[in-house]
């Protein structure tokens, strides 16, 4: 198992894939925190101030972050930061769910509409299994730092 978690090329082909996806993410919502302020509002989870600010530092740290994984830099420490923030959009959509809530997931911005749902959830299960992987690798090739 080991000797697969350290594969350079199969690291490069994950972190790859999870950076392109958490840069178009954060993207799409970057170019309108207004819609993306009422999905993160459909969950109810957090009042009007925590849903604005949420609005416009969450797309930032994806984008970041998947830049960062694209290109390497500190690799270990980005798929932590990845895993981290797909573990509580997990959450979100499993209460949401759970709820009966028929609400658009809040993850691609205006590009695609995804209801919260066992789709979305085993989705994201794949995805944070990724980012475990990128965070728990030792390889250390094609990487800038």
């Amino acid at each position: 198992m080991r000797k697969l978690v350290d594969n350079p090329i199969l690291i490069l082909v994950i972190r790859t894939f999870i950076g392109i996806i958490f840069i178009f993410f954060g993207v799409a919502k970057i170019a309108d925190p207004s819609q993306f302020a009422n999905e993160i509002g459909n969950y109810g989870m957090t009042p009007d101030f925590i849903t604005h600010l949420m609005a416009l530092i969450l797309p930032w740290a994806e984008m970041i972050v998947g830049v960062l994984l694209l290109f390497g830099i500190y690799q270990n420490e980005n798929g932590l930061l990845a895993t981290l923030m797909l573990v509580m959009f997990t959450f979100g959509v499993i209460v949401a769910f759970a709820s009966g809530l028929d609400i658009n997931c809040g993850c691609s911005g205006g590009n695609a509409q995804q209801k919260v749902g066992w789709l979305k959830i085993l989705e994201n299960i794949g995805l944070i299994i990724l980012t475990t992987i990128v965070t728990i690798t030792n390889s250390k090739k094609f990487i800038l730092k």
